[in-house]
């Protein structure tokens, strides 16, 4: 449903039946967009730089484990303190 109310209208499904059966979509983003993956893709398969390519997929990495380990310790402290609390 585009343009609801509930932020969907906010990103795009690009949908391709590549056979009845299964469906493989993209979200967030389609090849005309410049999305971190992209632009990965972009450095190793049409630039051919494989060490800047590299670099970005480790940054990515770092990132998103760093994003996972900020999560989990806000968790830990909250569970803590209500524990402190009781």
């Amino acid at each position: 449903m585009r343009g609801s109310a509930s932020g969907a209208s906010r990103f795009r499904c690009r949908c391709r039946a590549s056979t009845p059966a299964r469906r493989s979509c993209s979200f967030l983003g389609g090849p005309d967009d410049s999305l971190i993956g992209n632009v990965i893709k972009q450095q190793f398969l049409e630039t051919r730089d494989w060490p800047f390519g590299s670099v970005l997929s480790i940054v990515l990495t770092v990132v998103a484990l760093g994003i996972a380990g900020l999560a989990a310790w806000i968790g830990s402290r909250g569970t803590r303190r209500e524990a402190a609390d009781a």
